[in-house]
């Protein structure tokens, strides 16, 4: 092998490498929009956002902790302490791939009518191949 096709070879590879990355940067998952929460009672907060073309699940943080996955784009926080909340949600799309994050936040008063400070996650979402969220795994 001469060294012309040596040099057309790694050209054709390189090629054939960055036209991959460039296809699946392409194909990546959009970002959930509009993370919003509503206070509904002093021991409820209900998170929405707008469903992501494509997502199968999505991927929660509250504030900066890992709680899970749902398939159903929105979720309740039951017995938030008082104090402000951040909400981080991802898409994830059937090829396990994800989107950028997307935050919202809400400051919820503290109530004497609250019996547990403590801090649980419901899924609101029917049961599905992606599961619930757990919350006895919630800390």
């Amino acid at each position: 092998m001469n060294n012309r096709t040596r040099i057309f070879k790694r050209m054709s590879l390189t090629g054939i490498l960055i036209g991959s990355l460039q296809a699946s940067l392409a194909m990546a998952i959009d970002s959930p929009s509009y993370v919003n929460a509503e206070i509904e009672s002093p021991t409820k907060i209900s998170w929405y956002w707008d469903w992501v073309n494509g997502a199968t699940q999505y991927e929660i943080t509250h504030n900066g902790n890992y709680v899970g996955l749902t398939p159903n784009p929105w979720f309740v926080l039951e017995n938030p302490p008082a104090g402000e909340h951040t909400l981080s949600v991802k898409s994830v799309d059937q090829n396990g791939r994800y989107s950028s994050a997307s935050v919202g936040t809400i400051n919820s008063a503290q109530s004497d009518e609250r019996e547990t400070s403590e801090t649980s996650v419901v899924a609101t979402a029917s049961e599905s191949s992606a599961g619930p969220i757990d919350p006895a795994s919630y800390d």
